[in-house]
């Protein structure tokens, strides 16, 4: 498939999204985007944390092996706040806003993902949350998590703005908020930092 690029922005102002999400702590960004994988049918949710020599925050991948994003339907998806296609009791993210929470964290969030068997790269900047941009790529270029799994999303984060709390704190928290999915779906597993 020849390379090609697409751009498009969600039925919302920067200002609007900010404002949602103005009572968010940054690490709750994290939690969107596992929920996101759970949503779209992952059995595996891996959170790898790399930081500097200074223990900033350098680089977070939320890797899944769900059913990716269908980018033939952005409009279904990206483009929406506040409302989404998902249906069902048990879908976290039926409103459509949890991908755009990134920015109470870092400034960019790219989302390479795998759907039907082609590859993709979404990016949005939180100096513009509301618009996105990406091209396909080829299968080459795909990150070797996402061709591993033969599908799914790793979304990467760069360029931090706040900090995350300690990783036995974050640990501790992320067991509250998933601890009871996990024991419903006893063939889900999150893991962080490879283990």
């Amino acid at each position: 498939m020849p390379r090609s690029a697409f751009k498009g922005t969600a039925n919302i102002t920067d200002q609007g999204i900010k404002k949602h999400f103005k009572n968010y702590e940054p690490w709750q960004a994290l939690f969107e985007l596992v929920w996101n994988g759970l949503d779209a049918k992952a059995s595996r949710i891996d959170i790898n944390i790399e930081s500097n020599n200074m223990d900033g925050l350098e680089l977070i991948h939320v890797i899944d092996n769900g059913d990716g994003i269908d980018f033939h339907n952005l409009s279904d998806n990206f483009d929406r706040f506040n409302e989404s296609l998902k249906k069902g009791a048990s879908l976290h993210g039926s409103h459509g806003r949890g991908r755009l929470s990134f920015h109470r964290l870092c400034q960019d969030a790219s989302w390479y993902t795998r759907f039907g068997g082609k590859d993709v790269c979404i990016s949005i900047n939180s100096a513009n949350v509301k618009d996105y941009s990406g091209e396909n790529l080829p299968d080459s270029e795909q990150l070797k998590c996402i061709q591993q799994y033969g599908k799914g999303t790793c979304v990467e984060l760069k360029n931090f703005t706040e900090n995350l709390p300690e990783i036995d704190d974050l640990l501790h928290r992320f067991s509250i908020e998933f601890g009871w999915y996990l024991a419903l779906n006893k063939e889900c597993e999150i893991f962080f930092n490879n283990g």
